[in-house]
C-alpha cells in the first residue's frame, strides 16, 4: 500500500512540474496547449476553426523515436499493367493510390517534451503523408502483402526526421500529427494479421 502512496505521489510530482515549466497557450476556440519550456518546436499560427473545433500548428524539425504500425484501408486490387510490365516501380502505381492508416507511439521522453491539450495527454502521432511513411519504411514486397490482405498490419520501431507537428482539439478527443520527412534508423518489420488499430469517432 504504501509503495502505492509512493508512486502516485511520484506521478502527481512530476506532471505538476511538468505543467509549472509549460507555457500555455489559449487558442481562439478556448482550447488550452501546453508547450513545455524544452519542446523543441514553437508555436507558428492557429487555423481557422469550425464550431467545437481547434487546431495549432508548430514550426520546428526534430527526430521522433517510438514504435509505429501500417494499416493499408483500401480493398484489394490488382496491380496495374504499367506495374505488371515493370513501367514504373510499384511504389509509384495507382495500385498505392487509396488511403494508408499509420500511427505512432513516441518514446515517452519525446511525449514529454512535446506540446499537447491541457487533459489530452498524448499517446499516438499520425502522419499528414502517410504514404511517404509507408514507402520509406517498408520494401514493395511488403506493401504488396497489405495491399494484397495476406497480412493486416505491419509494425516496427524507428527514429525518424519529422516537422509541421500540429496538435487539434475536436469533439472533444485530441489528434496530434506531423509532416515525415526521412528514416534516420529503422528497426526490423513485424507482419502480422491482427491490426491491433482501434478506430474511434464522434
Amino acid at each position: 500500500m504504501i509503495k502505492f502512496v509512493i508512486m502516485g505521489l511520484m506521478l502527481v510530482s512530476t506532471t505538476a512540474g511538468f505543467a509549472a515549466n509549460a507555457e500555455r497557450i489559449v487558442s481562439k476556440g478556448g482550447s488550452v496547449y501546453l508547450v513545455p519550456s524544452n519542446s523543441p518546436v514553437k508555436l507558428q499560427k492557429q487555423k481557422d476553426e469550425e464550431e467545437g473545433s481547434t487546431t495549432v500548428i508548430f514550426d520546428g524539425h526534430f527526430v521522433a523515436h517510438g514504435t509505429y504500425k501500417i494499416r493499408y484501408l483500401g480493398p484489394p486490387r490488382p496491380p496495374s499493367k504499367d506495374c505488371e510490365r515493370g513501367a514504373c516501380r510499384f511504389t509509384q502505381c495507382n495500385i498505392c493510390d487509396p488511403a494508408w492508416e499509420t500511427s505512432f507511439k513516441p518514446d515517452r521522453g519525446l511525449r514529454f517534451h512535446l506540446p499537447h491539450g491541457e487533459g489530452y495527454p498524448m499517446q499516438d502521432i499520425f502522419f499528414q503523408n502517410a504514404f511517404e511513411f509507408v514507402k520509406a519504411v517498408l520494401t514493395e514486397k511488403t506493401i504488396r502483402r497489405l495491399v494484397d490482405k495476406t497480412i493486416n498490419v505491419a509494425s516496427g520501431t524507428a527514429a525518424m526526421n519529422v516537422d509541421n507537428f500540429t496538435a487539434s482539439i475536436e469533439c472533444d478527443q485530441a489528434t496530434y500529427s506531423v509532416r515525415f520527412i526521412r528514416i534516420s534508423v529503422s528497426g526490423t518489420v513485424r507482419l502480422a494479421h491482427n491490426d491491433g488499430l482501434v478506430e474511434e469517432g464522434c
